[in-house]
């Protein structure tokens, strides 16, 4: 990370909020500032020892938003191995 311009911490945290937006915890409210959804609140009673993306697996847009990113990185793969063969 020392040639990036950003730190772990704040790349961990963009990722995170990603993350949970797209599995319908967190809505964004305005630049920076979120809002904990119903869901989320749901999520708290259950207590679960740990929230990655596993876990976030069971929420349907979760599962969209991985399909897209899973899209995008093999048309990506395509490009590379096309540019360096």
């Amino acid at each position: 990370y020392l040639t990036k311009k950003v730190s772990i911490f704040y790349d961990r945290t963009h990722w995170a909020l990603t993350y949970l937006k797209h599995a319908g915890l967190l809505v964004g409210t305005k630049r920076g500032f979120f809002k904990i959804t119903e869901r989320w609140k749901q999520v708290l009673t259950k207590n679960p020892a740990k929230i990655d993306d596993n876990y976030l697996k069971q929420f349907p847009e979760f599962i969209e938003f991985n399909k897209v990113k899973e899209k995008k990185i093999k048309k990506n793969q395509r490009k590379m191995k096309i540019l360096f063969n």
